[in-house]
């Protein structure tokens, strides 16, 4: 059992030997028009929202990481959300590289002036890009999102491209 034990453990040591904990982050806007078929009405409201996120790097290729978002707009709806991810990184240059996240996001939204308070949750894809700056931080973004999304009482297949309503940048730094 010893023996197990600390071949174990020096296998822990030798995958971990070259991972990083990094810490960073998003700010984004998103523009979201609303159509109301009752009166025909086309509502616009921009969206802001801060997203701090911390991850663990086993390697240049794969990562899994956290980020906690707080999304707000000016009529005062407010949005809060836990999205855990595993990321892998299928190319990278030396001034570009590309990556997918698989993740699952649960959030909690209060929207105002209703005043009502709703929980929803989304699983899926979200392909991006990354430009490092410096070899310990550069900036990420989503490109896209690709899965199921709780709509209501039913979950449906939610394909949705980013950089047409909204622009999210991120930072990373590897500490």
């Amino acid at each position: 059992m010893k023996k197990f034990i600390i071949l174990l453990g020096t296998l822990l040591l030798a995958v971990t030997l070259n991972a990083q904990v990094y810490v960073g982050g998003n700010l984004g806007i998103s523009f979201y028009r609303d159509v109301t078929t009752s009166s025909a009405r086309v509502e616009s409201k921009n969206y802001f929202s801060i997203a701090p996120e911390i991850g663990y790097a086993f390697n240049k290729y794969f990562s899994l990481g956290t980020s906690v978002l707080y999304q707000w707009n000016e009529s005062g709806s407010q949005r809060f959300a836990v999205s855990p991810y595993a990321r892998c990184t299928f190319a990278q240059w030396e001034h570009f590289g590309l990556f997918v996240d698989a993740l699952f996001e649960y959030s909690s939204s209060y929207t105002s002036p209703i005043r009502s308070r709703y929980n929803s949750w989304q699983a899926g894809l979200a392909p991006g890009f990354k430009i490092p700056i410096t070899p310990k931080c550069g900036l990420t973004t989503h490109i896209a999102f690709l899965g199921w999304k709780k709509v209501g009482d039913e979950v449906v297949f939610f394909p949705s491209v980013n950089f047409i309503n909204s622009a999210t940048v991120g930072f990373y730094y590897n500490l």
